[in-house]
């Protein structure tokens, strides 16, 4: 995409777009959905050269899609600069709700390719 209009000029510019389309039942949204839903934070592993090691992100992210299929998963988000904290901020904004961390609640860490769907 490029060219002029009337002063302006656009440089070359390269517009991708992707999509992966999908049955609308195996969708799911952002927010948390109710009390008592375990929490899973998936750690992207890196190799000793900085680069994603990229054989187990594959592994990592076939588990989110079997922790979604199976219900253990309701809700998702992609973490940001703002990490775990953007998460339960943006979440209590929207909500209205405050985010009550109990002794029985449970964060599971999913660094390598340990199953997380037990």
């Amino acid at each position: 995409m490029s060219g002029s209009f009337d002063d302006m000029d656009v440089p070359p510019t390269l517009v991708s777009f992707a999509i992966a389309p999908q049955d609308a039942s195996r969708l799911i949204s952002p927010e948390f959905k109710a009390a008592g839903h375990p929490v899973y934070f998936f750690d992207a592993p890196y190799n000793q050269d900085g680069t994603p090691d990229y054989t187990t992100l594959k592994f990592m992210w076939n588990e989110v899609a079997n922790l979604i299929a199976s219900g253990k998963a309701v809700s998702a988000w992609a973490l940001s600069t703002g990490g775990i904290a953007e998460v339960f901020a943006r979440w209590r904004s929207a909500t209205r709700s405050a985010l009550r961390w109990t002794t029985r609640s449970r964060l599971t860490r999913c660094t390598s390719r340990t199953s997380a769907a037990s």
